[in-house]
C-alpha cells in the first residue's frame, strides 16, 4: 500500500531544501535567472515565450510560434481531467508549510498576482 504520508513528509523536504538551495545560489547569480509567473504563462503562452527568447537574445519563428500553438491548443482539448487527493490525504497542513517557503513567497508574490 502506498504510504502517503510518507510521501507528503519526504516531498516537503525535498522541495523546501531544493527552494532554499536555490534561493541561496540565485542569491549570487541573478543575472542568470529569467522569471515567468505561472499564471502569465497559462494566459499567454506564446507571449511569454517570445518575452524569454528576447531575453536569451534569440528570435521566435513563425514556424516554431505555429507549432507552439497547435501544441497549446490540442493540448488544452486532450488534457485529461484527473482527481487528485488533496493535501490532507499526504499529511501536509498547508498553513505549516508557511514558514518552510517563506522565502519564495516573499520574495515572488505580489499583490496583483496574488488576485
Amino acid at each position: 500500500e502506498l504510504d502517503r504520508h510518507y510521501l507528503g513528509e519526504l516531498n516537503v523536504e525535498t522541495w523546501s531544501v531544493g527552494m532554499t538551495r536555490t534561493l541561496d545560489f540565485r542569491a549570487d547569480n541573478e543575472d542568470r535567472f529569467y522569471d515567468i509567473d505561472f499564471r502569465q504563462m497559462q494566459s499567454e503562452p506564446i507571449e511569454t515565450v517570445r518575452s524569454l527568447y528576447a531575453w536569451l537574445g534569440a528570435e521566435v519563428s513563425a514556424e516554431f510560434e505555429a507549432g507552439m500553438r497547435r501544441w497549446w491548443q490540442t493540448s488544452a482539448v486532450n488534457r485529461e481531467q484527473i482527481d487528485r487527493p488533496g493535501p490532507e490525504a499526504f499529511g501536509i497542513d498547508v498553513d505549516a508549510l508557511g514558514s518552510l517557503f517563506a522565502r519564495y513567497t516573499q520574495r515572488f508574490s505580489t499583490a496583483e498576482r496574488d488576485r
